[in-house]
Formats: structure tokens, C-alpha cells, sequence
């Protein structure tokens, strides 16, 4: 919870969590616990995207008001409070199986293979050791773009069909 912390990191902007929670508050989030969250890999339904894009907007423009310049995920955070009836369905534990960020370098210069690997949860720190369908490579950068080239190096050339024969059986 974010009134727990003594301040919220944002690459070298560091903004006090009891100042966090009140502008969710200033915002419309009415929840008792405000959490924070990691934008990494959020979904909604395709007909709540606009509406979601909208909020997340109109929240960049309410923070710059403050003078802050803070990164998509707060907003995701304060839309995902403000549209959530039961807020705490949206915790990363609940969905790991499906999703996982690898950010301390567990996989650093290697690709996901489908092995189990030590997760280490952002907030709390807890460890826990999964398998996900999504990997968010975030250390496997140099390991995913080596893994392109060599995909590219050994793919077949398409063969080369002019436009007007394109569309013919």
C-alpha cells in the first residue's frame, strides 16, 4: 500500500507516497488502500480502451498541474483504482502463470526458454519461482536482438511477386 512507504521512485524523481495516495484521492480514487502498479503489461477490454486512454490523458494533464512529469504506469494505476470495483483482482500474484517481468537480471543476455526462473515481486520483494506464458525480458534485450538476427540470417528470402500478381490465384 502506498501511504506504507516513506516515497514512490520514478527514475531519479522521488515523490512521497503520502503525497501519491492524496493525489489519487484529488484525482477520484476512493478505495481504503491505494496501490501502486507496474506498467509493464496491462489489458482491458477493446471497448473500454478508449475510455481508458482518455482517463490515463486527462490524469497526465492533472499531475502536470502539480509539476510532476510522471511515466504511464501511475496512471494506469489511478485508472485501474477509479474502474475497479474490487481492486485487489488486479494483483500481480493472482496472475502469474500468465505474466511476469524478469527486472533483476535473473535472464540477463538470455532469452526465455520456457524453464522456471525466481521471480522477485517489485513491492513486497517476495520471491517465487515461475514459469509464465508472457515474459517481460526486461535484462534480455542484447539476448532478444541476437535471436532476431540469427532468425533473419536463416530465414528463406520471401519470394519476390510484382504487385499486379499479387491478389491472383
Amino acid at each position: 500500500m502506498l501511504e506504507e512507504l516513506p516515497f514512490h521512485e520514478y527514475g531519479a524523481l522521488y515523490v512521497p507516497n503520502g503525497d501519491m495516495a492524496q493525489m489519487y484521492r484529488d484525482f477520484g480514487v476512493n478505495q481504503g488502500e491505494v496501490y501502486s502498479t507496474n506498467g509493464g503489461f496491462w489489458m482491458c477490454r477493446k471497448e473500454f480502451i478508449d475510455h481508458a486512454a482518455d482517463t490515463g490523458f486527462l490524469f497526465r494533464d492533472f499531475q502536470k498541474g502539480k509539476g510532476l512529469d510522471l511515466p504511464e504506469e501511475v496512471a494506469i494505476s489511478v485508472l485501474s483504482h477509479l474502474f475497479s470495483t474490487e481492486y485487489e483482482n488486479r494483483f500481480h500474484y493472482r496472475y502469474m502463470d500468465i505474466w511476469a517481468s524478469e527486472w533483476t537480471g535473473v535472464m540477463k543476455d538470455k532469452v526465455p526458454d520456457g524453464s522456471f526462473w525466481d521471480f522477485q515481486e517489485y513491492m513486497t520483494m517476495e520471491t517465487k519461482n515461475v514459469n509464465p506464458a508472457i515474459v517481460h525480458a526486461m535484462r534480455s534485450k542484447n539476448a532478444l536482438v541476437e535471436r532476431g538476427k540469427k532468425i533473419l540470417e536463416d530465414a528463406t528470402p520471401p519470394e519476390f511477386v510484382p504487385w499486379e500478381n499479387a491478389f491472383r490465384a
